[in-house]
């Protein structure tokens, strides 16, 4: 091996060097963590389902707390007409959320009915539970047809966000009216 080495020792030190000249130059340019961050995936697998996205609205929407969005409101605003506009923004957006869930479960139907024709003469079994599916899509969009309907007269789903919105301005107001009684009064502002 020294005989080897003697022999090609020069070359091979300048050719190391070069080599380590090289590497360091390289790795110094480059962060630790380039190639984990290249090829590692960190996030969690995430599932965009749309119709889970439609259920999630009406959900999100049903169970906002409009006490305390009434409330600031009454404070901040304490109008009557303030009152009656956010009542109504409350219902558009409720009947748009029911529209377009009707929408999507009238699509739903169609795809099914799309499938029943397609998988008619392979199996009984099969037609009668996508019929039956069939029929329960139509009986959810009768009751959300309800439901739309009942909120132009503040009935049903809306009616909880309605009268805890209306509750929520009312008690804001009072407590408006209260501060500047008990200010006024003290002569402090």
């Amino acid at each position: 091996m020294k005989f080897f080495s003697k022999l090609f020792g020069s070359k091979q030190t300048n050719s190391n060097n070069i080599v380590q000249a090289t590497k360091t130059n390289t790795h110094e340019a480059m962060p630790d963590n380039l190639f984990r961050d290249l090829f590692t995936d960190t996030q969690q697998p995430t599932s965009s389902n749309a119709s889970t996205m439609k259920n999630n609205r009406l959900q999100d929407f049903l169970g906002a707390d409009y006490n305390a969005k009434g409330f600031s409101d009454g404070y901040e605003y304490h109008s009557t007409e303030l009152l009656e506009h956010k009542i109504h923004i409350f219902k558009a957006e409720f009947r748009q959320i029911m529209d377009e869930t009707i929408d999507q479960r009238k699509q739903d139907v169609f795809l099914l009915r799309n499938q029943l024709i397609e998988t008619r003469g392979l199996s009984e079994r099969l037609i009668e539970q996508i019929e039956l599916r069939i029929a329960e899509f139509k009986d959810v969009i009768a009751k959300l047809q309800r439901e739309k309907e009942f909120s132009v007269e503040d009935e049903g789903l809306v009616m909880k966000t309605i009268h805890q919105y209306r509750e929520g301005y009312l008690r804001g107001c009072r407590d408006w009216h209260e501060v500047k009684l008990f200010a006024q009064s003290t002569g402090l502002f």
